[in-house]
């Protein structure tokens, strides 16, 4: 597995007890610099691994799974990013936490972090559902589930997960 996005490995820790009942699964987290760091000194053990770019970890890992975990909304190109990810050929690519624009339209919001846990504000995408499907349609990937994300729905928004398998001819 390749986890997009996957901080100090938390979606690798949530599901660990699951994970535990099979031997041949690894678990690879590409990370921003400082992140891969402390992973890399803290965290990393035999089947957690940390990589600073998707192209080392692959060529390491050899990973047939992607997973994006509420990462792909703050890129600044997330459809460029995704074109590059889909080229590493991943079997399978899991999406939890991505927020939807509930009326359609692809948009941009400032997200602002509450104070009480730190000053900071983000940009955010907010994508268009058929737009986002279509991507993947194009791109020879299978939607074979869709889920509700437990961050849920508010007003305009909702947050879904999904999951993918490429397609072979």
């Amino acid at each position: 597995m390749l986890d997009f996005g996957g901080s100090l490995g938390t979606t690798y820790f949530q599901n660990k007890k699951f994970l535990d009942e099979f031997t041949d699964v690894s678990w690879s987290v590409v990370e921003q610099k400082h992140f891969v760091d402390v992973g890399k000194a803290d965290f990393e053990d035999g089947r957690l691994k940390f990589f600073y770019d998707v192209k080392s970890c692959a060529e390491s890992e050899k990973p047939n799974v992607l997973v994006v975990s509420g990462v792909l909304q703050y890129l600044e190109k997330p459809y460029e990013m995704l074109d590059e990810l889909l080229g590493f050929g991943f079997e399978y690519v899991i999406f939890d936490r991505t927020n939807f624009s509930v009326n359609g339209k692809n948009k941009i919001k400032l997200q602002i972090v509450p104070p009480s846990i730190y000053n900071a504000s983000y940009p955010c995408w907010f994508f268009d559902r058929a737009e986002f499907l279509t991507f993947f349609e194009k791109n020879s990937y299978q939607l074979i589930e869709e889920f509700d994300a437990l961050d849920g729905k508010t007003g305009e928004y909702k947050f879904e997960g999904y999951i993918f398998r490429r397609k072979h001819d």
